[in-house]
């Protein structure tokens, strides 16, 4: 019997590099590693032409597909990405003294929707009691003018702006 052949689009976390250059070799697998640095990319590509067989996805973006009933995706628990999200808020010391400071304010995320987002917004709500009903949410690209790649997940909310 032949192996199956499939293509898998990751990052090449440390965790994942065995797979990348073969140390690893799955049972009945001829794996097709395709490192892509950038997760958006990746994301965008799969909800966008499911140009993969497998791939790193985003698990708030896939629940939002999954709860309108339009994804072809399914979900296995592999999470090729284990950052621990409390270190990725950055704030102005002369401002936010403590998280409750943030009520209120205009708060810049890449998206609205992306995982990391929606786990901090949920930490600093249940943790912290922050209210965010009056926040005013910026989105947009990190390290260049315009959007964050273009998720399938419905993120446009009353209030929200694109960054330029």
């Amino acid at each position: 019997m032949s192996a199956l052949p499939l293509s898998f689009a990751c990052a090449a976390y440390d965790r994942m590099v065995p797979l990348l250059t073969g140390e690893v070799r799955p049972a009945g697998i001829d794996l097709n590693y395709i490192p892509i640095a950038s997760p958006r990319e990746i994301f965008d590509r799969m909800a966008g032409r499911l140009e993969f067989d497998c791939c790193e996805f985003s698990s708030s973006e896939l629940i939002s597909q999954l709860s309108t009933g339009a994804s072809a995706l399914t979900a296995i628990p592999v999470f090729p990405s284990r950052m621990f999200r409390h270190g990725f808020i950055t704030v102005n010391r002369n401002r936010i003294k403590s998280p409750k400071d943030l009520a209120g304010k205009r708060i810049g995320v890449p998206l609205y929707t992306m995982t990391a987002a929606v786990f901090i917004r949920g930490m600093l709500m249940d943790e912290y009691g922050v209210d965010f009903s009056g926040v005013e949410w910026v989105q947009g690209s990190i390290n260049s003018a315009g959007r964050h790649g273009n998720p399938s997940a419905a993120f446009a909310q009353e209030g929200e702006h694109q960054g330029q």
